[in-house]
């Protein structure tokens, strides 16, 4: 008896499963161009692309998806992480065909340059922009940062042995680019790390910009914010994380 019992469980549960699968695959075939259509927007402008994230739940997957912009959107929880990125995806497109004005770039270079003040700094020496150059490494972004440089900016680019761009780095970025003898990309995070401790400690800048698409980056900004409304530094510089040029540019636009 408890046999059976357990056995009618068992094919009801797999029948719930059954219709869940189904439902799945009739959403994920009416979400099925979100993603591609979000790429392909994107591409168009030149853009950053979408970056995508996903944790495993006791019923499925739920997911996220980054623009360039720093903005976030979190897929419902679905059965595959594919569907849930599909969800996410639908969001990001629904805000960025809201917002186009926020993703436009052109001019934006030459706005900032003209600027003198960029978020209440004066001194465009007090500014640091920190290049992960394993996730940052175009030539179109290069020259962006070289015209930062030659505004005043302080620009520094970080990697490890295996970065293969080391040279074009050098061409643009030059005297502040640091390429560590070691082969592990993580070193190139820990002397990131550890430098802007040290320019914190010394009061160094006053906003300090770390572009990277890794985790650590963004980690790293908060920690560094949280310590220094703590009153462990004697100024309290603002330290952003940025995943493109452009995400930095937009925010030193404003005054």
């Amino acid at each position: 008896m408890n046999q059976d019992k357990l056995d009618k469980k068992q094919a009801k549960k797999e029948k719930q499963q059954e219709r869940r699968e189904k439902k799945e695959a009739k959403i994920q075939q009416a979400m099925a161009n979100y993603k591609n259509s979000l790429q392909e927007k994107f591409q168009k402008l030149q853009l950053g692309l979408p970056r995508y994230d996903g944790r495993q739940t006791d019923v499925g997957w739920v997911a996220t998806v980054e623009l360039c912009n720093g903005s976030t959107f979190t897929g419902a929880e679905l059965l595959t992480k594919v569907g849930s990125e599909q969800d996410a995806a639908r969001q990001a497109l629904k805000y960025f065909e809201g917002h186009l004005a926020e993703f436009h770039t052109d001019g934006l270079l030459e706005e900032v340059l003209a600027r003198n003040s960029w978020n209440g700094v004066s001194d465009s020496s007090q500014i640091w922009i920190v290049i992960d150059l394993e996730n940052v490494g175009s030539e179109k972004e290069m020259i962006k940062l070289q015209q930062l440089k030659q505004r005043g900016f302080i620009v520094s680019g970080y990697a490890s042995s295996n970065y293969r761009n080391a040279d074009k780095a050098k061409k643009y970025l030059e005297p502040h680019v640091h390429i560590d003898e070691s082969d592990l990309s993580e070193v190139a995070d820990v002397r990131i790390v550890m430098d802007i401790t040290q320019a914190l400690i010394q009061d160094d800048f006053k906003l300090i910009f770390i572009i990277s698409y890794d985790r650590f980056a963004r980690a790293a900004a908060e920690v560094f914010n949280l310590d220094s409304a703590e009153g462990r530094y004697s100024i309290k510089p603002v330290v952003s994380h940025c995943r493109t040029v452009d995400q930095v540019l937009m925010q030193l636009k404003h005054d």
